[in-house]
């Protein structure tokens, strides 16, 4: 299993009052929130901010989606909740309060539909992907399905963030997908270079995952919290 890297991304207002909502929010549920402290690994929370866009980062907890989402509801802003999947690609979902606005991700058919456990070997420079055993029922009806609902709406992102379209569309492309037709275990992205001059990385590097949070204004969250969700009922 590759990298899995998970940021929450908000959009509007000052560093105080939005640590105030997430204080709010925070007591709502339930949970321990203690500003500049860290704490046992379980309940790490990394928080940063930049003017009015705020990056947080909540790696071991369940529940940790519930708990954004009800600070998207606290707060009524736009926010992103940005992914890197197994070490391979990057995606998104975009949201106003608690709805959700958009998905994109750079290669949705990496994904097996049925969903399947997807595991990424590197060998000699050379991508390998290994699937296991079927999950569940079909997501998509046919392919196609898959590919527009993971397509993205640059025009709602940049009205959204407030940046103009043409500083994030290139990043809303796919990357197209090729599989190796002597082995279909071994695939390679398709789509080459890079979307803008001054960034640090091609398509096909999962690592594009930064240059995308640069456009947005945000910065990789580094100053430590500590926070502890409560525990869900069994």
């Amino acid at each position: 299993m590759g990298m899995r890297y998970t940021l929450r991304v908000f959009k509007g207002m000052t560093q105080s009052q939005f640590r105030a909502k997430v204080e709010e929010t925070a007591h709502a549920v339930g949970a321990t929130l203690l500003w500049a402290a860290s704490g046992e690994r379980e309940s790490y929370f990394s928080l940063s901010s930049n003017g009015d866009v705020h990056s947080a980062y909540l790696p071991y907890q369940d529940g940790d989606f519930s708990f954004f989402q009800n600070l998207g509801r606290t707060t009524g802003l736009p926010w992103i909740e940005l992914r890197i999947q197994e070490g391979a690609l990057w995606d998104y979902t975009l949201f106003r309060g608690d709805q959700c606005m958009d998905t994109f991700s750079v290669c949705p058919q990496y994904w097996s539909d049925p969903p399947q456990a997807t595991a990424i070997i590197f060998e000699g420079g050379t991508i390998k992907r290994f699937v296991f055993k079927v999950f569940g029922p079909r997501l998509y009806k046919d392919p196609e399905e898959k590919l527009r609902t993971w397509s993205g709406k640059p025009d709602v992102l940049a009205s959204l963030w407030g940046l103009p379209r043409e500083r994030i569309e290139r990043y809303l492309v796919n990357w197209g997908f090729k599989i190796d037709p002597d082995d279909e275990m071994t695939f390679e992205y398709t789509l080459t270079g890079r979307a803008y001059p001054d960034d640090e990385h091609d398509y096909g590097d999962y690592e594009q995952f930064f240059d995308v949070l640069r456009a947005l204004g945000a910065v990789d969250p580094v100053d430590q919290h500590t926070l502890r969700l409560p525990k869900a009922a069994r």
